[in-house]
């Protein structure tokens, strides 16, 4: 199974919180120190635990075109965890490890501050996925009638008919590609009409059937340009 970019740092974070606790406990041993370290372990590791539930299941991605805004999450992650495991190691070496006022009080304040930002960074991944959503849904009429031509292109032998495809594709490539109220009856049923002209080529009809048929839709698209004008 391929491992996503965020299952590898969720699985780096657990590694590192493994590392974090054999320091803390191996390290005062191996040089005959004793600290009281249970609050401060228990924090880490709920710290670590935390970070990697909300990488591998609660994360929500605006995807690749906003990949700054996503990685916010990410960026908050690796510090939340960083300040964890820093604040704590220094509390263990104050001989503030043990469950007290500062070790509840400090790691209180970090969690805080990490579940702000992250309800931030979510709130703002999921607006701008919903804005590239609806932007995605208004070009999508002129993207696929575009695509029907070439496809009706890549079939044509007729010289004329191929001409004036390729003229109308440069007509609906070179205007503006997006929907609103007034244009989008005209682009579906431009988008029929590229149909019916598709069954006419591959059956092979006459070509005065076909030449009436991308007629019809040259003025189609005429009309859908005098509603994106007038509408803009």
């Amino acid at each position: 199974m391929r491992l996503s970019n965020r299952n590898l740092l969720a699985a780096a974070i657990g590694v590192l919180g493994i590392i974090w606790c054999l320091f803390i406990f191996v390290i005062p041993e191996r040089f005959g120190l004793s600290f009281r370290c249970t609050g401060a372990v228990i924090f880490v590791l709920s710290a670590v635990a935390l970070s990697i539930l909300y990488l591998t299941v609660f994360r929500h991605s605006p995807g690749r075109q906003a990949t700054e805004v996503g990685a916010l999450s990410i960026y908050f992650t690796i510090g939340y965890v960083a300040s964890s495991m820093i604040l704590n190691t220094k509390l263990v070496l104050s001989g503030r490890g043990g469950f007290n006022i500062s070790l509840l009080l400090c790691n209180a304040i970090v969690n805080i501050i990490y579940i702000f930002l992250i309800v931030y960074a979510e709130k703002d991944a999921q607006r701008l996925s919903e804005q590239l959503d609806r932007t995605r849904q208004k070009i999508s009429g002129p993207v696929c009638i575009s695509a029907k031509l070439g496809e009706l292109l890549g079939i044509a032998e007729d010289s004329q008919i191929r001409a004036r495809l390729l003229k109308l594709k440069e007509a609906v490539d070179y205007s503006t590609n997006i929907t609103t109220g007034a244009t989008f009856e005209c682009e579906r049923q431009m988008e029929r009409q590229l149909d019916e002209l598709m069954h006419l080529m591959t059956h092979q009809e006459e070509p005065s059937a076909i030449q009436d048929k991308i007629h019809e839709a040259e003025l189609t698209w005429k009309t859908r340009g005098s509603a994106a004008a007038f509408k803009g």
